[in-house]
């Protein structure tokens, strides 16, 4: 997952309220979200008081993962890192 991950996260830079983070769930936790295996992933949409969401697609493709994020973003991905 770690290539997808930077792939994800490159094509994100340029959109503020998306940060794609590496966490290591059994050195850190959130009061808001429940590991149940790993590599778990998780989308916390933009805006105060929104609740996590847990990514339970099998399909861990760049493609699904930019679609995803995607859908949480605040503003649109530009249209050069689609």
């Amino acid at each position: 997952m770690a290539p997808t991950y930077r792939k994800l996260a490159k094509r994100f830079r340029p959109v503020d309220s998306v940060v794609v983070a590496k966490m290591d769930g059994t050195a850190n936790e959130h009061e808001n979200i429940t590991v149940e295996g790993f590599p778990s992933i998780f989308l916390f949409p933009a805006g105060k008081g929104a609740q996590p969401i847990s990514y339970d697609e099998a399909d861990r493709s760049l493609k699904v993962c930019l679609h995803a994020a995607a859908g949480v973003a605040e503003s649109a991905l530009p249209a050069s890192t689609r």
